[in-house]
């Protein structure tokens, strides 16, 4: 059963620019830097399904790392994020947070409790946080915080982006673990959309 949240939506007065990939430009994933390095893959859209905005950025945080970046980007593990919303990140194993996104000059904050839901990656590990579809539950006037739902979705699947890995780890140090997880079965995601209380103000 989907489950749905409720999250703080902070206008981005200064926005950075859009970082965004092209779906189907050449584009390679970055090499490992060592055999424990890991991937964390996924898709997130924005509102209207038949005409979907797509997230910039997708905040990513390791469990007890201090981010000492400037601006969006610069906070969160590094995130590849392509112009129909999937997006894959190299990691080092450890403890993660599914935390933000930004889209259209907007922060979607998912996780605003005190207990965010934490997922742990392995060595080498290619790990799918899931498919997510986020919607605006309610009008807010500008510059206030908003409410929004994220759902968990069936499309695109696991398989569908593993099977788009496949080719974007095509002659790269990726190649034989991605085909190696694209042969075994499909995983039930580690972790469901996080939960949280946080409401408009």
């Amino acid at each position: 059963i989907a489950k749905i949240l409720a999250a703080a939506l902070l206008m981005i007065i200064a926005g950075c620019g859009s970082n965004q990939i092209k779906l189907g430009a050449p584009w390679k994933l970055p090499e490992p830097t060592g055999a424990e390095d890991a991937l964390i893959f996924g898709h997130v859209i924005i509102g209207n399904k038949e005409s979907p905005l797509t997230p910039e950025y997708v905040r990513i945080l390791r469990k007890g790392k201090v981010y000492a970046g400037a601006g969006m980007q610069g906070i969160g593990e590094k995130t590849h994020v392509f112009t129909d919303g999937r997006f894959v990140a190299r990691v080092k194993p450890g403890t993660f947070n599914f935390n933000a996104f930004y889209a259209n000059q907007t922060n979607y904050q998912v996780e605003t409790g005190r207990n965010p839901t934490w997922f742990t990656i392995g060595p080498g590990q290619i790990y799918y946080l899931g498919s997510f579809h986020a919607k605006h539950e309610r009008a807010e006037k500008m510059w206030r915080p908003g409410e929004f739902s994220v759902q968990r979705v069936d499309k695109p699947d696991e398989r569908e982006l593993l099977q788009w890995l496949l080719t974007v780890s095509k002659g790269t140090g990726w190649e034989t673990k991605v085909r190696r997880r694209a042969g075994s079965p499909v995983s039930t995601p580690g972790t469901s959309a996080p939960n949280s209380n946080a409401k408009p103000r």
